[in-house]
């Protein structure tokens, strides 16, 4: 994964901050990834919408390893 995902993905993984606050981040990351995806795609954009479903998957699946209490739907 791209080097600045990962840095977004910092304060989601971050144990020490509350679930709530972790969740915002994730939620607010994947709505804005998928705004982004939207418009990679319409511009034909085939790898940068790449890099945006691996992160979305990446962000996924950590909501996953939190359990109910994360959910961000």
């Amino acid at each position: 994964m791209h080097a600045t995902f990962e840095k977004f993905l910092e304060p989601i993984r971050d144990k020490s901050l509350p679930i709530g606050v972790r969740s915002f981040y994730a939620s607010r990351e994947i709505l804005l990834t998928e705004q982004a995806n939207e418009m990679l795609n319409n511009h034909g954009d085939i790898e940068g919408a790449r890099f945006g479903e691996e992160y979305l998957r990446v962000l996924k699946q950590l909501i996953t390893s939190e359990g109910p209490k994360a959910d961000v739907r």
